[in-house]
């Protein structure tokens, strides 16, 4: 044992200094791989007909719920992530959420990147953030707005 010990002592301390090198300059890049290999392919959700939610999917629609918290709290209230995952995707279902629009003047521009370097998102989530409350918006205007049925009439027109 001693034998190996001496004749590799220098293949070994190497070995182990680059192993230790790398935990103390980079434990932050261990611990992201790390928790992504425990997450990825996860289901963290299923809702409708067995349609599933992975990980990558809810950690953005976390993101964009706080965002919507923290910036539009008095234009829409959320209760959850989980509500305003539902919203979106209704308002998705329903064809309501408008494209991606990449602002031209300058405010529009500055509010983009003051939301995303204040929410610690990226520019891209902002603008998604912006085209799904535009659609949850249509979502419930349209649903304030529309007709109210007794039980009766609702029955009526379901036969007709």
């Amino acid at each position: 044992m001693f034998k190996f010990l001496r004749k590799y002592s220098v293949w070994i301390l190497s070995f182990g200094g680059t192993l230790l090198l790398i935990a103390f300059v980079a434990p932050d890049v261990i611990q992201r791989f790390a928790q992504e290999a425990g997450t990825s392919g996860t289901i963290q959700a299923r809702v409708g007909n067995g349609e599933t939610v992975g990980y990558k999917e809810w950690q953005k629609n976390q993101v964009e719920a706080q965002i919507i918290d923290d910036f539009f709290s008095n234009t829409i209230t959320v209760d959850s992530p989980s509500h305003w995952f539902l919203l979106t995707r209704e308002a998705d279902i329903a064809g309501l959420t408008p494209p991606i629009q990449i602002p031209n003047d300058p405010n529009s521009i500055a509010q983009v990147n003051t939301i995303a370097r204040q929410s610690g998102a990226s520019g891209q989530t902002v603008l998604e953030t912006f085209a799904h409350l535009q659609g949850v918006q249509r979502l419930m205007s349209m649903y304030r707005n529309a007709g109210k049925f007794s039980d009766r009439r609702l029955q009526k027109a379901a036969d007709d």
